[in-house]
């Protein structure tokens, strides 16, 4: 991300979409899209195995107070979800990744959203702790064919960590003229409509203690094509930053930071890393007051953690996977029984293990 000052004015342009939340709308064999309109394939196809890598970061312009402005177009998309398997989507820029936002605190931030769908839609950022905050508590209405202007002032003391923002296509008009608070209205379907990606607020690595700060850290947004659709999860289509079964490489004893979202609608994940524990530095978008450590981990729909991973100490293959759900979970919670998310490939020259936190 480019640096820019803790006053520097963040612009994003976002164009909603018709699309589910991870671009897969019906399945489909033809490269005519439905409706007739040309479509673009998605290259080499969501095939599982691709190298890992973290959604793009929406970048600043270097210097204090410049603007960014990111236009993100809409287009038919043809994903290959498996093997003779695609489906039928739209994407940004023929990515299906959105970009991740970052900020700092004390930030002014500006956001604009164009709505070129025909149909009113709103759009949410989690978490934030802003003094007056219409884009969180009460999203706004944006109707269909306008431009709705959202002001956020990240005030200097705002807790650093992880978030998320994602659109709500609504099945009914806006109640009033767009702009007004469209948070009780009728007709909200809750489909993150292919706009639910990350934000995070500074680095968390900074509270570490110095031995961790310089540390790699990864972004895995997790998401269902089929949830989103059809709302029944498919564990065959299970996406981390739109990849299937992407491969993380580390070398035999390093430690990474994990910045992991459930950006889906329903569906929740309870994940577990084989042979290894997370150690849990911040949860929801603020650090916590203890560090635990957890050999699994269940995140519901819009659950955020930051966790510490170290790699075993000799080369080797493990799983980031999610499994059934464990005692307690809410019963109404889509789930996947065993499903493989990101192959975690460790090999390379060993490097120094480090402390554990509590010994810093």
């Amino acid at each position: 991300m480019g640096q820019f000052g803790a006053r520097a004015v963040l612009v994003v342009t976002v164009l909603a979409i018709v699309s589910a939340a991870c671009g897969a709308v019906a399945l489909a064999s033809s490269a005519v899209a439905p409706g007739g309109s040309v479509a673009v394939d998605s290259g080499v196809g969501l095939v599982s195995g691709q190298v890992f890598r973290d959604p793009p970061d929406a970048e600043v312009e270097d210097g204090i107070d410049r603007a960014l402005t990111i236009t993100l177009d809409t287009a038919d998309m043809r994903y290959e979800l498996g093997p003779g398997k695609w489906a039928w989507g739209q994407a940004y820029d023929g990515s299906y990744t959105v970009p991740t936002l970052r900020v700092l605190p004390g930030a002014q931030v500006t956001v604009r959203l164009v709505n070129n769908l025909a149909v009113a839609t709103k759009v949410r950022f989690h978490g934030l702790r802003l003094a007056s905050a219409p884009s969180d508590s009460t999203p706004m209405c944006v109707a269909a064919g306008t431009t709705m202007t959202y002001q956020m002032a990240i005030p200097d003391d705002h807790p650093l960590g992880t978030y998320w923002y994602h659109t709500h296509v609504l099945t009914t008009p806006c109640p009033a003229a767009s702009g007004q608070d469209q948070s009780g209205a009728e007709g909200d379907n809750k489909v993150y409509a292919g706009l639910s990606g990350a934000l995070i607020v500074g680095d968390d690595r900074t509270l570490l203690p110095p031995a961790y700060r310089g540390i790699a850290a990864h972004t895995f947004v997790l998401q269902d094509p089929a949830a989103a659709t059809s709302g029944a999860p498919a564990p065959e289509d299970c996406l981390v930053n739109g990849e299937l079964r992407p491969v993380l490489a580390m070398r035999p004893n390093e430690t990474q930071l994990w910045r992991l979202v459930n950006a889906t609608m329903g569906v929740s994940y309870q994940l577990r890393l084989d042979n290894s524990s997370f150690t849990v530095v911040g949860e929801d978008g603020a650090p916590v007051k203890t560090v635990t450590t957890a050999d699994t981990l269940l995140l519901r729909p819009g659950k955020r953690y930051d966790v510490l991973v170290t790699a075993g100490g000799w080369p080797g293959d493990a799983w980031l996977r999610t499994t059934a759900l464990g005692k307690g979970a809410d019963p109404d919670d889509d789930q996947y029984s065993n499903t493989l998310l990101v192959r975690l490939a460790v090999f390379g020259m060993s490097v120094r293990r480090l402390p554990p936190l509590g010994s810093q």
